[in-house]
Parts: C-alpha cells; structure tokens; sequence
C-alpha cells in the first residue's frame, strides 16, 4: 500500500513509499507516524500540507536568489566561526579574564628575560602566590606564549588564506 509521508514539524508533503504489512495480521498496514495513506492532491504552484487529517494546498513560496555577496558574506562567516571554534578548543579550560592576562604575562615575563629589575607586578604576584620561582613563571609564560603564537599564526594564516581564496573566486567568476 501507498503512504505519503509528511514533516513532524512543519507538517509539509515530503516523500511517497509503501507500507509495510503487520506481521500479526496480514490484511493490515503499518502507517508510521507522519504518514497517511491520504493522497495529496497536487497542483503548479501549491504544496500539500497535511493538516486536521486532510491535504491542504498552500502557495509554494521561492526563497529568493542569493546574490553573489550574499554567498561571500555567508561563507566569510562560516571561516571565521571555524576559526573562532578552534581557537575556543585551545583556550578551552582557561578564564576569560586569565585569557585577557595574557598579553601582560608575556610584556613582563620578556621584560624580567631581558632585565632582571624590570617591575613586574602580575608575574611577581603569580610567582609568590604560586610558589613558583619568578625565572621559572617567566620561562614558562615566554614558552607558552611562542608556541600560542605558532599555532594562532597557523589558523589565522589560514582563515585569511580562505578569505583571500573567496574574495578572488568571486572576482574570477564575475
């Protein structure tokens, strides 16, 4: 038997396929929800909905044509929600406030490298609340910064790359 199948949420015609038999009682047909063996009746310019337990025909309507900038807008975005997500992924398990810290950490960690005298007031409070030696807080803050900035330098790299490869795509194909 013919059943026509339906959205569960919108309601709207999807999909015709065929019922399978109840395998307790061979003269009945399992209808799956969102399905009836209702045929729609279809029209030019109308779809079927199936609702109160009949087909209703609504007008079709037609998105509009995305505009060659709307394309660029949508997938420059969609670069820089993938950047932002993987640079979260990184950062993940830090503070937003630690994270906002950082560029200072590593000013004064490089200041301390360079002249051991030279104030350093986040760091000195880091290494006397941690226990840890300044010079070691120091070499610690420098080695993470570096290898922060190789792995952001690598994704900015790359969003800028795949914002560069849709700006010249689309003045290519204009």
């Amino acid at each position: 038997m013919k059943i026509y199948n339906y959205d569960a949420f919108t309601r709207k015609f999807t999909s015709e396929s065929i019922a399978d038999v109840n395998p307790l009682d061979a003269t009945d047909w399992l209808i799956p929800a969102f399905a009836t063996k209702n045929a729609p009746t279809f029209e030019t310019g109308f779809t079927p909905f199936y609702e109160n337990n009949i087909w209703v025909l609504k007008p079709t309507v037609v998105p509009p044509a995305l505009t060659l900038a709307d394309l660029k807008t949508a997938k420059k975005a969609e670069i820089s929600a993938n950047f932002e997500q993987t640079i979260q992924q990184i950062t993940a398990g830090y503070p937003p406030n630690e994270i906002a810290s950082w560029s200072k950490q590593e000013q004064e960690a490089r200041a301390f490298t360079a002249v051991a005298l030279a104030p350093t007031p986040l760091i000195d409070a880091l290494a006397n609340t941690r226990g840890v030696p300044k010079a070691t807080l120091a070499a610690r803050i420098i080695a993470k910064a570096d290898l922060f900035a190789g792995i952001s330098g690598q994704l900015i790299g790359k969003r800028q790359g795949l914002e560069d490869s849709v700006r010249h795509r689309s003045e290519t194909q204009a």
